[in-house]
């Protein structure tokens, strides 16, 4: 055994490596790789109360497995980077099937930030604007993490806000959107002009609050005047 362990391996183009060699630069990194990721599994089972003793906890905790392995393949994200995000959404205060389906969209906005921000940041972005504005509501989950993720981005691209500025400044809206009848593009051009005046994030976002009132009223009177003149109210609220 003291042999092989001292022995060198020669390649087909002269090279020696030691078995020393092999241990510290591809067998170490890949223990520790693994260590890192059985540790990230144990804290999901954790904070999921996930029971391996119970047989339908253990059959779901198999397809938390697939997933996390799917979703790791599909992002380039590694499986511990995976479910670490997947676990912060859980701790965050959102329900475990709910993280589930939401998970994708956070690797989306991690991978379209060019390594801005880590798959930590962006999930908590997402479980701030998800838990804020009760998304849940408005229909599958899936697609309002998704509207989410172009939310992120349509913000941050028309604001030129910081991934960490744009959390503070979701955060502080008191309504979503949709609810507002303004354009996401518009709430973000909108914040930008407020804060070339001075005012931060948060500020800019309360000014919008105080503002929504009189752009909810407008459309109201709009949807009513065109109601009067025969055309469908709803149409313009929807717009």
């Amino acid at each position: 055994v003291s042999q092989l362990a001292t022995a060198a391996l020669t390649t087909g183009f002269g090279l020696v490596f030691t078995a020393d060699y092999f241990k510290r630069h591809f067998i170490n990194p890949a223990l520790q790789r693994f260590s890192e990721f059985e540790t990230e599994l144990t804290r999901y089972r954790s904070i999921s109360g996930v029971n391996l003793k119970d047989g339908k906890g253990a059959d779901g905790y198999k397809q938390d497995l697939n997933l996390i392995r799917q979703i790791s393949l599909k992002s380039g994200y590694s499986n511990t980077e995976t479910t670490r995000a997947l676990s912060n959404l859980i701790s965050a205060g959102l329900d475990p099937e709910v993280s589930r389906k939401m998970l994708p969209s956070v690797l989306d906005v991690t991978q379209a930030s060019y390594g801005e921000i880590s798959p930590d940041s962006a999930g908590k972005i997402m479980a701030t604007i998800f838990q804020k504005f009760d998304l849940s509501k408005y229909g599958d989950i899936e697609q309002q993490s998704k509207y989410m993720a172009d939310w992120v981005f349509q913000l941050k691209q028309a604001s030129k806000l910081e991934f960490s500025e744009v959390e503070g400044f979701m955060s502080s809206l008191q309504a979503a959107p949709a609810v507002l009848r303004m354009d996401t593009s518009d709430i973000g051009a909108l914040g930008t002009a407020l804060m070339r005046l001075g005012a931060s994030p948060r500020n800019a976002a309360q000014q919008i609050n105080a503002l929504s009132p009189n752009i909810a009223r407008i459309v109201r009177r709009l949807s009513e005047e065109v109601t009067v003149k025969g055309f469908g109210g709803s149409l313009i609220e929807e717009q």
